[in-house]
């Protein structure tokens, strides 16, 4: 399962991501979750198969299966879960 930040599975619908320095299409839906967007962007989860990996090495995804559309306070708890790891700078 993935996480996608966009307009929602609707919109996405038939789409693929683009690289924003080049312009260039990409071959999949970038799953990257984005920050501080107000263009009516939202979180959302979905199944797919990872058919390449994006510029940021994310994955991008195809033949996905929309799951579940996510309140902005579900990420919010989480960032705040996440943030609480105490992760050594040695790990990998």
């Amino acid at each position: 399962m993935y996480l996608r930040f966009s307009k929602g599975p609707a919109h996405d619908r038939d789409r693929r991501s683009h690289d924003y320095e080049s312009g260039l299409e990409l071959s999949g839906l970038s799953v990257n979750l984005m920050d501080n967007a107000d263009d009516g962007c939202r979180p959302w989860v979905l199944r797919g198969k990872v058919v390449a990996r994006g510029p940021e090495n994310g994955p991008l995804v195809a033949e996905y299966e929309p799951l579940a559309l996510l309140a902005g306070s579900v990420v919010a708890e989480a960032k705040r879960r996440y943030a609480r790891f105490d992760v050594a700078e040695d790990s990998t």
